[in-house]
């Protein structure tokens, strides 16, 4: 039996579903309690978590998208996965542009021609806020529609291709200007970088989605010699202890926060390979349901917490270390989603479908 025939098997992996949401969950909390909580370990914690979600929803989206091209050698499943994301990006733009922009100046005064510039250069160049991972999706979808308009390499080839590129800018990329960058790099660089989410989107695409994205394209593809189970549980392993080593390791000798190293590699490939050969949970509506309330609530949070920021800023509400703005704004996330869902059904509001 081929690779490809293998892969028709399962359209669904709920298991992937609900990882999605507890990474988006967590995406809140490490934003949240940045804000609100001074528990450094808290801090650090979320932030590990926060890098290896990062990782899983770029393997995750190549994988999906993969497998439906290496099923049917149809370039322009890509290209349909780039426009849907684009019009998602444009929608949430608008929101952002209004909670970002035009309402802080309406609040306080402020250069609005100057922090519209500002804010369309981040949207074109690396993406606004948390959209920057919607945009180096788009930018790379967009990029394999062109890479495979006329199939040179069959699909499994090509991901080989892709993930071998995507390791050298991966490596590049944090050697040099993510996690041990501060090693090489002026502060003012960095700093730069940090302040500006067209760099660090045009930095994380680079860095994370031109690997990640192909991997999960190679997990897709992959022979079934690579699919024993406990050559995986044993990959993983490696790769879990490989990357805690590291993470405490440069932690404790030159103060370095890494998350993206060497052993992250190990650690999102066995780790996602895991996930799709020991999901045994049958399809249900209700993982889909917790799919798409996972993307809403990633996008939606940061507009939320702008505006509950406001409230917890005249301290009438008990910011309890950060655990009460927590969990209101993860409640309205989720209750932004639900009316969404709700209001789709009818036909004025179809297109609300693309908000997720």
């Amino acid at each position: 039996m081929t690779a490809a025939k293998t892969n028709t098997i399962r359209k669904e992996y709920p298991l992937v579903d609900a990882l999605k949401l507890f990474f988006a969950v967590i995406v809140v909390a490490v934003h949240v309690f940045a804000e609100y909580s001074t528990n450094g370990s808290l801090h650090s914690t979320l932030y590990v978590l926060t890098q290896i979600g990062m990782a899983f929803f770029f393997v995750a989206s190549g994988f999906f998208a993969f497998k439906k091209y290496a099923e049917t050698q149809d370039h322009r499943i890509f290209g349909k996965q780039a426009l849907r994301l684009l019009i998602l990006y444009g929608i949430y733009n608008v929101i952002y542009y209004v909670v970002r922009v035009i309402m802080p100046v309406m609040v306080g005064g402020g250069a609005l021609w100057d922090n519209s510039l500002v804010f369309l250069r981040d949207m074109l160049i690396g993406g606004t806020s948390v959209m920057w991972f919607i945009w180096s999706l788009i930018a790379y979808y967009g990029l394999l529609f062109l890479i495979t308009w006329k199939p040179i390499l069959p699909p499994f080839k090509l991901s080989a291709m892709l993930l071998a590129i995507g390791f050298g800018l991966y490596t590049l990329s944090f050697l040099l200007f993510d996690s041990y960058g501060p090693l090489f790099l002026d502060a003012g660089f960095r700093a730069n970088i940090a302040g500006s989410w067209a760099y660090f989107g045009m930095l994380r695409f680079v860095g994370e989605c031109m690997f990640f994205v192909p991997m999960g394209f190679f997990i897709a593809v992959m022979p079934n010699a690579l699919r024993n189970k406990v050559v995986v549980l044993v990959g993983l392993g490696i790769g879990l202890v490989g990357f805690l080593l590291e993470y405490f390791l440069v932690r404790n000798l030159a103060s370095l926060t890494v998350c993206f190293g060497f052993a992250m590699p190990l650690l999102a490939f066995f780790g996602f390979t895991a996930i799709v050969l020991f999901d045994k949970i049958p399809p249900h509506p209700a993982f889909r349901f917790i799919r798409n309330m996972s993307t809403a609530i990633y996008l939606i949070h940061t507009p939320v917490m702008n505006l509950m920021h406001q409230l917890f800023k005249l301290e009438s509400v008990p910011k309890a270390d950060g655990f009460i703005p927590f969990f209101a704004i993860l409640v309205l996330c989720c209750l932004y989603f639900v009316l969404i869902n709700w209001a789709k059904r009818y036909k004025p509001f179809h297109w609300l479908r693309y908000l997720y």
